[in-house]
């Protein structure tokens, strides 16, 4: 299991730069199979007032991995369209940022 705490207040500046209301953990990042070779699976919530988010996703993306030196997916919860998907991450997350 990953340990995020050595990594929160970068965590906190990243969302804030980026507009990020809300970061979740979900996947294998939160169990025992989690190893060198796994990535992060990530679910954010954008602060829409700040306009698009195009550009700060991936800013965020590329942000996240060089802070955790691994690959890491990244979805926006308001993008989820699967109903098993989002079921399976809504059973599985852990809050990791809240603004």
């Amino acid at each position: 299991m990953f340990d995020v705490r050595p990594f929160e207040k970068e965590i906190g500046r990243l969302c804030g730069q980026f507009g990020i209301k809300r970061l979740e953990f979900f996947g294998s990042v939160l169990t025992d199979d989690f190893d060198k070779a796994s990535d992060i699976d990530c679910l954010i919530e954008f602060d829409e007032s700040e306009g698009s988010h195009f550009h700060r996703y991936f800013d965020f993306k590329d942000a996240l991995e060089e802070l955790f030196d691994r690959e890491v997916d990244v979805v926006v919860g308001s993008a989820m369209r699967n109903p098993y998907f989002k079921a399976e991450v809504e059973s599985t997350k852990k809050l990791v940022y809240a603004a």
